[in-house]
């Protein structure tokens, strides 16, 4: 996510412009909104803590979350819901791919066994 806990309305932080499009409703987009190219960056940070057990499976929560689509698998949405973690705007996103192919990268794991592991 990148902003966590998401603001809500009544929330010292919360501005009316959030509702502009619905884009920064709690749980969306800015405001807790998932996003899988930070996932990618999360993996390979706590990969380089040396915690490989936690970053193998964000890595598989990872998997999971960019192989949703609305249309077809393995989508690489923009982002996705911070609770349904239904796939949000656009989809095929070279950043997201790109995040989580060098979080496979970095684990010495092939991108398509992590479904398996």
């Amino acid at each position: 996510r990148n902003c966590y806990p998401p603001i809500h309305a009544g929330d010292p932080e919360w501005r009316d412009y959030f509702t502009v499009n619905l884009l920064n409703l709690p749980n969306h987009y800015h405001n807790g909104g998932v996003w899988p190219f930070i996932g990618g960056l999360w993996v390979r940070y706590i990969h380089k803590l040396g915690l490989p057990d936690i970053a193998r499976r964000e890595l598989v929560n990872l998997a999971e979350l960019c192989s949703q689509g609305v249309a077809a698998r393995w989508e690489f949405n923009e982002w996705h819901h911070g609770v349904t973690g239904r796939p949000m705007g656009k989809a095929y996103q070279a950043w997201s791919a790109a995040s989580f192919i060098k979080a496979c990268h970095d684990l010495h794991l092939d991108p398509e066994s992590i479904e398996h592991l």
